[in-house]
């Protein structure tokens, strides 16, 4: 089971969401509470960025607007992915891939993570080309 085919058009692939959110989120489906999703295809790998901007801004607003629940969606803490079309407001330059939630719908709840535990001053040695 999944939640969209990617291969699809991305009105199409908006229909999916509807139809899985649906199903997810109302009483004569599974009636959960919320939704979550991650970013990208994996920690490190992504599709067209303008794509997953609109389904993350999709799933979010059809979540609380047609059910009334909210949506969440974990983000990676690494680098290197950006999008050469999207811009980041903050620094005009493209944006980092994990960061796309910022420009979608404000109704998308954001979870940033690591999937490495440590401290504030343990070494990290370049965890996700990262440094403390």
């Amino acid at each position: 089971w999944h939640m969209v085919d990617t291969s699809l058009p991305v009105a199409t692939m908006i229909e999916q969401i509807r139809q899985r959110l649906h199903w997810l989120l109302s009483p004569e489906g599974a009636a959960f509470d919320f939704v979550s999703t991650e970013s990208g295809f994996s920690e490190f790998t992504h599709g067209n960025c303008s794509v997953m901007l609109a389904l993350i801004s999709a799933v979010a607003d059809i979540a609380e607007l047609e059910h009334g629940a909210k949506a969440y969606i974990k983000c990676h803490a690494s680098t290197g992915q950006t999008c050469a079309d999207i811009a980041d407001p903050r620094s005009g330059r493209p944006i980092n891939f994990n960061f796309l939630p910022m420009l979608a719908s404000g109704r998308m709840g954001v979870l940033p993570h690591s999937v490495q535990a440590y401290s504030l001053d343990d070494a990290t040695d370049g965890t996700y080309g990262n440094d403390n």
